[in-house]
């Protein structure tokens, strides 16, 4: 708006903008900038073309005037924020043009997707498709509970926490509960979300869930069939060390444990 040595304001408002009453009411269009500067409006400047011009006698302005400035800018904030969200997504997205499964196993499908990117070009991406799964935090008093077990994949015996597979549609804090007390033999009275992570977006759609469990109590171990692990307990500070000694590797561990750390 713009106030003149006389008292009397001009605010400078969207034209969609209704006006409501008589008072106060549209006195002009600002179209050009030759519009602009007939009369007072000789410092306008580009960014309030196309706009209604409403005047307000004296140095009280209606409330009428104040509100219809705080809606006008807040739907024009809001509007912004839509498109710049919009964008943000449409410049980076990538468009599915066809999909075929290669590939149906029983932990994972595969799948290679002929796509278009958000320059134009068309390429192609090979996704593995992952139920998902949970991972534990467990806390007994001071330790913290891994688990010891071969990764063929790795070839190697690794040290995690305890974790464990989704079902299609499962409640991941069901399948938390489910997987501490078959690979520990513990269950928990107080839980704690830690959120969720991809493990490896590049080429799998697989989404990890991280829980911290607390004020355990032992039931039983009774691990899967063909699940060979050994349970094991840790004080915190050591687990920390054997992070940094790079003798914990596993990332959905290592990132249960950050997540924790930060929380």
């Amino acid at each position: 708006f713009f106030k003149f040595q006389d008292g009397t304001t001009y605010f400078f408002l969207p034209k969609y903008v209704p006006t409501g009453s008589a008072k106060p009411s549209p006195i002009a269009t600002v179209r050009t900038t030759t519009d602009a500067k007939r009369g007072k409006f000789k410092h306008v400047s580009k960014s309030c073309l196309n706009t209604v011009i409403i005047k307000s006698p004296g140095n009280i302005l209606p409330r009428t005037i104040y509100f219809k400035v705080f809606l006008v800018f807040y739907l024009q904030y809001t509007l912004f924020i839509k498109e710049l969200w919009y964008y943000k997504i449409m410049e980076f997205e990538e468009k599915t043009l066809n999909s075929q499964q290669i590939y149906n196993g029983k932990v994972v499908k595969v799948f290679r997707d002929d796509v278009e990117i958000s320059d134009g070009h068309k390429t192609f991406r090979e996704v593995v498709r992952h139920s998902g799964g949970v991972v534990i935090l467990a806390f007994k008093d001071s330790k913290i509970l891994l688990v010891k077990q071969f990764r063929y994949p790795m070839k190697e015996v690794l040290l995690e926490l305890p974790a464990g597979k989704l079902e299609y549609g499962e409640d991941p804090f069901k399948a938390a509960k489910r997987e501490l007390e078959e690979e520990t033999g513990y269950c928990a009275n107080k839980w704690t979300d830690l959120g969720y992570v991809y493990t490896s977006p590049g080429y799998s759609d697989e989404k990890l869930y991280l829980y911290k469990a607390e004020d355990l109590y032992y039931t039983q171990c009774h691990p899967d069939v063909g699940e060979i692990l050994e349970p094991l307990e840790f004080e915190y500070n050591e687990v920390l060390k054997m992070v940094k000694s790079g003798e914990i590797s596993d990332a959905k561990s290592l990132c249960a444990l950050m997540r924790a750390e930060l929380l």
